[in-house]
């Protein structure tokens, strides 16, 4: 055997000795594997003549408008309330909202300077900031931003902005900071209404105060003010917005497998829902003065 041959088995001996290093640039996996659970859609709703909690298919939940205490989560002050507005001491306008089980709280700042930058424009800006308490939905929420919270900034920017007279403001902005404390179903119609009554508490100058309601589909039935468990199994969606006292609609949004007619008759009851919910926003804003 001569020297070359002996050194490489000794080099060969000592590179089967020496532990592997981990490569850095290559992610580790589990150490075992799962078969991943493939999402299906839940069983649809039984069409019977009452649903799960008792209420028929074109009845609404209640509306909490009476005397309550309450402790705020964003400025950590008990306030006390006769209604659902004026529930938030520093803030320019605050409103209160309980849909069943959906909590729903608003507060308005300003008009004042824009607090993050925006193009310049000779009118006023309506900005809106959604906030999910950790303990509003069945999946806890974390500290950051997810794409729930700024889909539903967006919707209620897009159903108010047309109710705001943002002319009498230029340069300005109006802060919505709206707090889901509970999620029961229906939070968008919830927190539009909730916001609208805020901006009206507020003394914001408006075309209306914009009421917002929202239905469920299965098949042909059409479930009015769905709740967190009908909202999982309907067939389609749609939510409506309007400004009842001039009969102008300020939002439509329409989701799922929907019959033309069906949709019809669905936008012409959530359209009666708003003008029945208007009554009770305008009791809780009169009981507020």
């Amino acid at each position: 055997m001569t020297i070359n041959q002996s050194d490489n088995q000794i080099r060969s001996i000592r590179t089967m000795a020496a532990p592997a290093l981990p490569d850095r640039r290559r992610v580790v996996g589990p150490a075992e594997t799962f078969v991943p659970e493939l999402a299906t859609s839940e069983a649809p709703l039984p069409l019977t003549d009452k649903r799960a909690d008792g209420r028929g298919f074109d009845t609404l939940r209640s509306i909490c408008a009476s005397r309550f205490i309450l402790v705020t989560f964003t400025l950590g002050l008990p306030c006390a309330s006769d209604a659902s507005a004026g529930v938030i001491e520093h803030a320019r306008g605050s409103f209160y909202m309980e849909v069943g089980s959906t909590k729903v709280m608003c507060a308005v700042y300003g008009p004042r300077p824009p607090q993050r930058p925006r193009f310049f424009s000779e009118q006023g800006m309506l900005d809106c900031c959604v906030t999910w308490a950790p303990f509003a939905s069945a999946r806890r929420k974390l500290g950051f931003k997810d794409s729930d919270e700024q889909a539903l900034a967006a919707t209620i920017e897009s159903a108010l902005v047309d109710s705001v007279r943002l002319d009498e403001y230029p340069k300005l902005s109006v802060d919505l900071y709206v707090t889901v404390l509970e999620d029961g179903g229906a939070v968008e119609a919830a927190a539009i209404t909730c916001a609208a009554g805020a901006l009206a508490h507020a003394g914001i100058a408006l075309y209306d105060t914009v009421v917002a309601s929202s239905a469920g589909i299965v098949q042909d039935r059409i479930l009015m003010d769905c709740d967190a468990n009908e909202q999982k199994r309907v067939q389609g969606s749609l939510l409506v917005s309007m400004m009842p006292s001039i009969n102008e609609t300020t939002y439509v949004d329409s989701r799922g497998e929907v019959d033309w007619n069906t949709l019809i008759e669905a936008t012409e009851m959530c359209l009666d829902a708003c003008i029945r919910t208007r009554k009770i926003i305008d009791e809780a804003l009169v009981a507020a003065l």
